[in-house]
């Protein structure tokens, strides 16, 4: 599904899903590649027959170039910019699905992990009324939902899109805030297959990968 991130008047009723006191993240340092990489979802985590397929770390400009809405360089530079002036530093996405997903459009199909960094917590909460650093497209239809607390404060929504020939695909997207880094979950599925529960639990074991790596567990390249 394309997204494309914009400011959205329902940014600040977004955060009343699950925020407030708990544990508090120090992310007051450097994350290379491979320790953004250990915080996704592995094929142990995932339903039987899902697999990583593809795990790429994005810049502010490879990631401006995700949006729809750019169509050329200059749209690029403007978008580029727009992602730096957020306090975007680095991210990083995994996708697991099917290795035959039209085999299985009877169940989610895709799945997508993502982990950005940004400069300071402050921009990495503004980040969750954004979209959680995701290009959705506004003028599909969303809806909220309510999701326990996951990290330090945690959202859940879900866009819809028609494609052509194929149906209504929705996104069901959970995503959560460890200091300065925005994590999500984004499960897509044709209508009537989206698992509002599977994502919450992957949400939750996504947590227990940042945790590991923000304690030194993981993803430290020997």
């Amino acid at each position: 599904m394309l997204f494309r991130a914009l400011p959205f008047a329902l940014g600040a009723t977004l955060l009343f899903a699950a925020c407030g006191s708990g544990t508090s993240y120090n992310t007051d340092r450097d994350f290379s590649e491979d320790e953004l990489e250990a915080m996704a979802l592995t094929d142990d985590d995932m339903p039987a027959g899902v697999f990583a397929q593809d795990a790429t770390a994005f810049t502010n400009e490879d990631w401006a170039a995700e949006f729809p809405s750019v169509q050329d360089e200059d749209g690029l530079a403007l978008q580029a910019t727009a992602l730096d002036s957020q306090g975007r530093v680095a991210g990083f996405r995994t996708i697991l699905a099917w290795d035959s997903p039209i085999a299985h459009l009877g169940h989610p199909y895709l799945y997508r992990t993502h982990s950005t960094v940004f400069s300071t917590v402050e921009k990495a909460r503004e980040a969750i009324a954004l979209y959680c650093d995701l290009p959705i497209d506004e003028t599909n239809p969303l809806k909220e939902f309510a999701v326990p607390k996951i990290g330090e404060e945690s959202v859940g929504l879900q866009v819809a899109e028609e494609l052509p020939d194929f149906g209504t695909s929705v996104d069901t997207i959970v995503c959560f805030r460890t200091g300065r880094i925005v994590h999500s979950v984004v499960q897509s599925g044709l209508e009537g297959t989206s698992d509002i529960s599977l994502s919450v639990r992957l949400a939750e074991r996504m947590l227990a990968h940042v945790d590991a790596v923000l304690a030194g567990e993981a993803g430290k390249t020997p």
